[in-house]
């Protein structure tokens, strides 16, 4: 009987050493959510809109590109909306190529690369009243990746001494060159 309860004890040990996986001891696997998060606050972004201009001059290309929330929309040539909660970057690209929003990392603190980038929320677009922003993040990383139609944007940084993250995966909208906003 007492080799019976070791192994018993044995068995029960082995299983539930198997049922817990790596993803386990690593705090399990996370469900992404297309948001930015600022802080503790956490913010939806439903929407990837992106405009390219390209300068022929010095065969380069600057990407602009926002994540926001649901709250934009375009009509014609402008973008319109109020409530908005939005990130944007713009990046400048070797190159023409206004084809595709380009797949790679980079790394903020290259100003080479990083024209810009600001963090608006509760914007109403054509005015900046009641709006919090925050401009130029300082340090972190940038990584896109398309497959297909479908981009996944991921980010961590820190913008005005907050930290900032966020994730993204959803097609894109771009904008035309003659884009006004």
């Amino acid at each position: 009987m007492k080799q019976f309860t070791c192994y018993l004890l044995f068995t029960v040990l082995l299983l539930s050493h198997i049922a817990c996986s790596s993803d386990d001891e690593k705090g399990g696997s996370k469900i992404k959510v297309n948001e930015l998060q600022l802080n503790d606050d956490k913010y939806p972004m439903h929407q990837l809109w992106a405009q390219a201009l390209i300068d022929d001059d010095v065969d380069k290309t600057l990407w602009t590109f926002w994540l926001m929330n649901d709250q934009a929309s375009q009509a014609g040539n402008t973008l319109q909306g109020t409530d908005i909660n939005m990130i944007a970057f713009s990046i400048l690209l070797e190159g023409a190529n206004d084809e595709a929003l380009p797949s790679g990392n980079f790394v903020f603190e290259e100003m080479g690369t990083f024209r810009f980038s600001s963090i608006a929320l509760n914007y109403t677009i054509g005015t900046f009243d009641g709006a919090t922003i925050y401009n130029d993040i300082s340090e972190g990383v940038l990584e896109i990746k398309k497959a297909g139609e479908e981009y996944t944007i991921t980010f961590i940084g820190v913008i005005n001494g907050l930290e900032i993250s966020g994730y993204y995966k959803g097609t894109l909208i771009q904008l035309p060159t003659n884009f006004t906003d």
